[in-house]
């Protein structure tokens, strides 16, 4: 259950922003209402793997909540994927961070930060850019992230729009695909500079 948090410790800053965030831990949470981003198909999955809590303790998930004067704002859930490069058609092969759910609390939808002015989501994609970047097989480097990657469906106008806002383009090489939850996605993708 999430929501509003009580005695909630957010422990990361994001610099000219109110927005906070922590690695997300289902236990020890006191919440007064369930995450909540839509009633959509496609929102409802995202609502189940959040209440549902089937990314605790798999150790390839960095789940992340971001929160605003102690409540809830939102999720994102990521993992390190080896995909195509720079498409999914590419003829090599680089390594991503790969957001698995990315979810925002309806209250806060299409929400500013009241410091920076700046939406919420960018706010979260700035913290996803942030994690770090080396691949590391055996604690040696092996790798560089080379960008972030995301499904998403093909009727979800709202949340298309948000990502090419946030500089997600549309992998043209891969036709839309059917995901597991029976839902019709495309592949975005954002390189980094």
């Amino acid at each position: 259950m999430f929501g509003r948090a009580k005695n909630a410790d957010w422990e990361y800053e994001i610099p000219g922003s109110a927005l906070r965030y922590r690695f997300a831990r289902p236990s020890g949470m006191e919440t007064d209402k369930p995450f909540h981003c839509g009633d959509e198909d496609w929102s409802r999955e995202i609502n189940d793997y959040v209440n549902s809590q089937r990314w605790a303790g798999n150790e390839l998930v960095t789940p992340l909540e971001f929160g605003l004067d102690g409540q809830s704002v939102g999720f994102a859930f990521v993992v390190r994927s080896k995909k195509g490069f720079p498409t999914n058609a590419g003829p090599d092969k680089a390594h991503y961070q790969y957001i698995t759910y990315l979810g925002i609390n309806t209250g806060f939808q299409r929400g500013e930060d009241p410091t920076s002015g700046l939406r919420f989501s960018k706010l979260m994609f700035h913290v996803i850019e942030g994690l770090p970047r080396e691949v590391l097989k055996n604690r040696e480097v092996v790798g560089q992230v080379v960008g972030l990657m995301l499904e998403v469906a093909v009727d979800n106008i709202k949340a298309i729009r948000c990502y090419e806002r946030n500089g997600f383009q549309r992998d043209e090489s891969r036709p839309p695909f059917q995901s597991s939850a029976g839902i019709f996605s495309i592949h975005m993708r954002k390189l980094f500079e």
